[in-house]
């Protein structure tokens, strides 16, 4: 949902104004970085979780299906 949301915003703002408008402007004393809108964050932290979730469930299919080689002899 986080990615489609996202990428929502980033239609509906380009629509609007034509292009992507990055809004969220961090300064550290002199030094300007971070120059960004919450849907690419919502994107990138969707597509983080994605992955992040995707190697979870494919270790544990792996520890499955090694317990089970254990339990019946699977060969």
């Amino acid at each position: 949902m986080l990615i489609v949301g996202g990428a929502l915003g980033n239609i509906l703002d380009r629509a609007g104004d034509g292009a992507v408008t990055d809004f969220l402007h961090f300064y550290i004393n002199n030094f300007s970085f971070f120059i960004f809108n919450p849907a690419d964050a919502f994107i990138i932290i969707g597509a983080l979780l994605l992955i992040f979730f995707g190697i979870k469930t494919q270790n544990n299919k792996l520890k499955y299906y090694y317990l089970l080689q254990e339990v019946f002899v699977l060969e």
